[in-house]
């Protein structure tokens, strides 16, 4: 084959990452181009005798002396029968400007005379007379010469694939012959476009296959040239997979999303950042999302309940399909995983998730969720779209503040002798509210919580929970504190606004200050963990899933 896809993209990546197809080029070539080889013997000549290269418009003359001088037009001339060592005469040659341009000037093999002159370029002008061994031939490149590439996304509703790029690729002409298609941003695009139209994938009370945000791909490409255009054989790639999101600079250069969530010799990972043992609330939402690698295959999510009594149960939260390279979303927030009568109306202490096959083989790591029924004030929480393509729950209780900004327009009448004060001299119309607001965290366990708020800063699809709605917002303060030595006391504060203006109120919908909590479903606001027990049962619930 004339063109051939010599560098695939990876199988499954990041929609954000790099993501390139490179072609290697044979069939670039009307003439294939050869340098010309020229052999040049230097025998032990006396000073004075002349050694002369013509070739193209050049003529070098190369001259014989005792010793030579620094013009690079003498080699070594030799007296009484002295042997001169070839190696020191290739020397000579380099020296002269000319020569050393044009030409790559070696020993031949075996490290004997001739002294080999090897073009530098292709063509004719480069055949020295009476010394050329190979002529030089012209490289002649195809008339408008490049590879047609299309590429073509699946929908957003997996039900085929569309165009959404094309272009004719570039030969670049090197140690080898490539041709690079840079698709990464077409792909990121037209991902980001349907996911902020139409929201991320967000699952329910049932497993969600994540249509929008993982999608398959693949490209066609064939050779293009001549006057007028004649397109070649088309070729069609295999199929590749897209997840949204990206990578940090250096993860790109360290890590792939295939090595994160498929390590060698262990369980898969859900598509989640940070640690997997994290504290929720019972009205806090929770999403796990994980990509199958491999075949389709039966599977269950399931859930291990503690309770407060030392007890335990283990249920079955979902028995479904789950289907080859797709990703999926599961709701694991209290609600959908805990129902107080089924279990006698035990506290709930905390509760782990995984995946299995439907023989009850473990597929993936175990996500835990330990309850947190502290008595808080001002709580509030947010999602964020993350770097990876999945929904984050944060829960903020720090104090917060409220203000607005009326922003109105002003139109004058004309002027009239005064009838009625009433009416003034002008009109206010589009009258609109622009809230700002600002939160505290709340003091945040470690550090390695307080980084990952990195992630919730960096992603462009952030929300406030307020009465059971997404409100879109930005942060808006641009300076964010994170570390500071010796400072022990972990939190951070930032100022956000809803990305929408009101035009009007109504009443109930303003969501400020964050409410005051008391567990709604126990009862029980008492029933929280201090460091050390919480560093017992982390120790314990590792230990119990040794033995699953």
């Amino acid at each position: 084959m004339s063109v051939v896809l010599t560098t695939p993209p990876p199988v499954l990546a990041l929609s954000a990452d790099k993501i390139t197809a490179k072609f290697t080029c044979t069939g670039i070539y009307d003439q294939v181009g050869v340098k010309a080889i020229n052999s040049v013997a230097v025998p032990d000549v006396a000073p004075g005798v002349q050694i002369v290269l013509q070739y193209g418009s050049q003529t070098v003359t190369m001259t014989a002396a005792i010793t030579p001088d620094d013009s690079g037009y003498q080699f070594h001339g030799s007296t009484g029968g002295l042997i001169i060592p070839i190696w020191a005469q290739i020397e000579c040659f380099k020296a002269n400007y000319i020569l050393s341009r044009d030409f790559d000037i070696s020993l031949s093999p075996g490290g004997l005379s001739p002294i080999l002159l090897t073009a530098k370029k292709t063509g004719l002008g480069f055949n020295i007379t009476g010394y050329n061994t190979t002529p030089g031939v012209t490289e002649i490149i195809k008339s408008n010469y490049g590879i047609l590439f299309n590429l073509y996304l699946e929908n957003a509703d997996n039900t085929g694939f569309d165009l959404v790029y094309e272009a004719t690729l570039t030969a670049v002409i090197g140690t080898s012959i490539i041709a690079e298609a840079i698709i990464d941003d077409k792909l990121h695009d037209n991902i980001t476009a349907e996911i902020f139209n139409n929201l991320p994938d967000v699952p329910e009370d049932s497993p969600l296959l994540c249509k929008k945000s993982c999608r398959r791909y693949y490209f066609e490409y064939a050779e293009c040239y001549g006057e007028p255009l004649q397109i070649r054989k088309r070729n069609t790639s295999g199929i590749f997979t897209v997840i949204h999101g990206g990578m940090s600079y250096i993860g790109q250069g360290t890590k792939t999303i295939s090595n994160v969530l498929f390590p060698p010799s262990a369980r898969h990972r859900f598509i989640k950042q940070g640690e997997n043992i994290s504290f929720t609330r019972s009205n806090q939402p929770q999403y796990l999302y994980y990509y199958n690698p491999g075949i389709t295959f039966a599977a269950k999510l399931k859930c291990r309940l503690r309770f407060t009594d030392g007890s335990k149960a283990q249920v079955d939260l979902h028995s479904f399909s789950l289907l080859e390279k797709r990703k999926y979303a599961f709701n694991v927030t209290y609600a959908e995983v805990y129902t107080p009568l089924d279990h006698g109306n035990k506290i709930l202490l905390g509760y782990e998730i995984w995946l299995s096959t439907d023989q009850g083989e473990r597929i993936t790591e175990t996500q835990t969720y330990l309850m947190d029924y502290r008595p808080l004030q001002y709580i509030r929480y947010f999602l964020n779209w993350s770097s990876w393509g999945s929904f984050d729950s944060r829960m903020f209780y720090g104090k917060g503040s409220t203000e607005f900004d009326v922003v109105q327009s002003e139109a004058t009448k004309p002027e009239t002798a005064p009838s009625d004060l009433r009416k003034g001299t002008s009109l206010v119309f589009d009258v609109k509210i622009s809230s700002k607001l600002s939160v505290t965290t709340g003091f945040i366990k470690n550090r390695s919580i307080l980084i990952f708020m990195r992630d919730f800063f960096l992603s462009p699809l952030k929300y406030r929970i307020a009465g059971n709605q997404l409100l879109p917002l930005k942060v808006t303060t641009k300076t964010i504190t994170e570390i500071e030595d010796g400072n022990n006391l972990l939190a951070q504060k930032f100022e956000y606004q809803y990305l929408y203006d009101d035009h009007a109120f109504t009443e109930g919908d303003v969501q400020e200050p964050g409410i005051i909590y008391i567990d709604e479903n126990t009862g029980f606001a008492n029933i929280y963990l201090t460091d050390k027990e919480y560093k017992f049962l982390a120790t314990s619930i590792n230990h119990d899933l040794i033995t699953i």
